[in-house]
């Protein structure tokens, strides 16, 4: 992510009691086309497995901040 800019802003652990733990990564670019380079990168491709042996699954959300309560 560094070289694209990014860095995960805010990590947080859901600890449901066994061995695994759920993560929600908060991570901010630019635009969509910004988070379609990280994600076609080849340097991300050289790290699947690493990850793929430690995730069990990904489900990536596209959002935008929302109010201040």
């Amino acid at each position: 992510m560094a070289g694209h800019g990014r860095a995960i802003e805010r990590a947080i652990v859901v600890d449901e009691g066994g061995d695994t733990l759920r993560e929600l990564h908060v991570v901010r670019f630019r635009d969509a086309a910004a988070f379609d380079a990280y994600r076609a990168d080849p340097e991300l491709g050289e790290l699947r497995p690493l990850r793929d042996g430690s995730v069990i699954a990904t489900e990536i959300w596209l959002a935008q901040d929302g109010p201040n309560y």
